[in-house]
């Protein structure tokens, strides 16, 4: 997911990643994928989740993880849901700062 994001000196490009074992909507994850792209930019390292479908946390041990050419921090999921429990994994890259002009 390519975000867009006011931050302090403009505006900060990055991709967010998401794995998950899960059946959750397209829509719960973009807002899962926020949260943790938020805690992110905001250097928060665990947040309680919750909305009328599911409930649990989203928290990081600050592990900088590769997906192909492209690295970020993780994070990590554990969700109590409809259809059972839910393991997710997230990886937030700023692209701002990328070295590749591909970015710039």
């Amino acid at each position: 997911m390519l975000e867009e994001m006011e931050g302090e000196d403009g505006i900060v490009y990055g991709v967010t990643y998401l794995v998950s074992d899960t059946m959750l909507t397209p829509l719960e994850k973009i807002e899962l994928m926020l949260e943790a792209t938020s805690m992110f930019y905001s250097k928060e390292e665990e947040k309680e989740v919750k909305s009328d479908y599911y409930e649990g946390r989203i928290w990081t041990k600050r592990k900088f993880q590769y997906i192909g050419c492209l690295g970020g921090m993780r994070f990590d999921a554990k969700l109590e849901t409809f259809h059972g429990k839910a393991n997710l994994a997230f990886l937030v890259c700023d692209l701002t700062k990328a070295q590749n002009p591909a970015f710039n």
